[in-house]
C-alpha cells in the first residue's frame, strides 16, 4: 500500500468511526485486517507494497489511550500504543502478522482488550 493509499484508507476509517460505522475484521489469512473496538481502530497489512513485510496501525479515536497488540506466526508479539484522543501511529515490521487485538484505557493493568482476530 503506498503512503498516499494508506493516508486515504486512514481518513476513510476515521470518517467511518466518527459516524459510528464499524469495519468488521476479516479472517486472519487476509492481507489486510481492520478492527474497531470501543471507539479505537487498528489494522495490519501483510502486503503494504513499500518493501516492509507488514505494518500495524492504531488510532485512539475517542478513547484517551489505545494500543494494538500483534502476534507473529512464531507466537512472539509486540505492542504499539498511542496516548491522547484521535492519535495514531504506524509501525513497519520485518515479518508477517498473524493476528491482532486492540486495547483501550490509560492504565496497562486496567485496559480492556478485544478478542484476537
Amino acid at each position: 500500500m503506498s503512503p498516499k493509499s494508506f493516508a486515504r484508507t486512514a481518513v476513510v476509517a476515521a470518517a467511518l468511526a466518527l459516524t459510528g460505522v464499524s469495519l468488521s475484521a476479516q479472517p486472519a489469512s487476509a492481507d489486510q485486517v481492520v478492527l474497531d473496538f470501543l471507539g479505537a481502530q487498528g489494522a495490519f497489512d501483510n502486503n503494504p507494497g513499500n518493501g516492509a513485510e507488514s505494518w500495524v496501525w492504531i488510532w485512539s479515536g475517542t478513547s484517551g489511550a489505545a494500543g494494538i497488540e500483534y502476534r507473529f506466526y512464531d507466537n512472539t508479539s509486540g505492542y504499539l500504543e498511542v496516548i491522547g484522543h484521535h492519535t495514531s501511529a504506524t509501525r513497519f515490521l520485518d515479518r508477517d502478522v498473524w493476528r491482532i487485538r486492540l486495547c483501550v484505557g490509560s492504565d496497562r493493568v486496567k485496559k480492556t482488550c478485544s478478542a484476537w482476530t
